[in-house]
């Protein structure tokens, strides 16, 4: 029998927020004597937790000893947030990537630069942006924003400050 691989994730679609982990666990349809989950070095773990800020192929290497290493890769999507509304504090999407928000502490962690389509600085800081500037609510449009991670990587990317009327 050809040894089969089955990875399954905690989240189905492989779709993230970024700073969420995702736990993976192994089946395999015969035991297995390693595992290497995404190039971490050989052992017999059937899941690991991983913390994700950028799409990534995750990838899992499985060995029963007898036949020939396998491989099973998983696309994963960190879909950031594009759009805020600091205008309507309900407690819904009313700061970018706060940690209060939503309860990832370990964004606290980020370190985030804010701009205006001008190129002005708005914001800069740790523990997301509350969409002010100079103590008034930034004005409605497209800014630009860099994060750096703790693990020294960094994402940029765009989010709308929205007037909810």
């Amino acid at each position: 029998e050809d040894l089969t691989i089955n990875v399954a994730s905690s989240d189905p679609d492989n779709r993230v927020l970024p700073g969420d982990k995702i736990t993976f666990t192994a089946n395999a349809s015969r035991d297995i004597v390693r595992y290497d989950w995404d190039y971490t070095g050989w052992g017999e773990e059937t899941t690991f937790e991983e913390v994700f800020y950028k799409d990534k192929i995750f990838t899992l290497w499985a060995s029963d000893g007898i036949c020939p290493e396998m491989k099973v890769e998983l696309p994963i999507e960190v879909v950031w947030p594009t759009i805020f509304s600091p205008y309507d504090v309900n407690g819904l999407n009313d700061e970018f990537l706060s940690p209060n928000a939503d309860g990832k502490e370990e964004r606290a962690n980020w370190y985030i630069i804010v701009f205006n389509r001008y190129g002005q600085k708005v914001y800069e800081g740790k523990c997301g942006w509350d969409g002010t500037y100079k103590g008034k609510t930034a004005l409605p449009g497209t800014y630009y924003y860099t994060i750096k991670f703790p693990n020294g990587e960094s994402h940029d990317g765009t989010v709308e400050v929205s007037r909810q009327d």
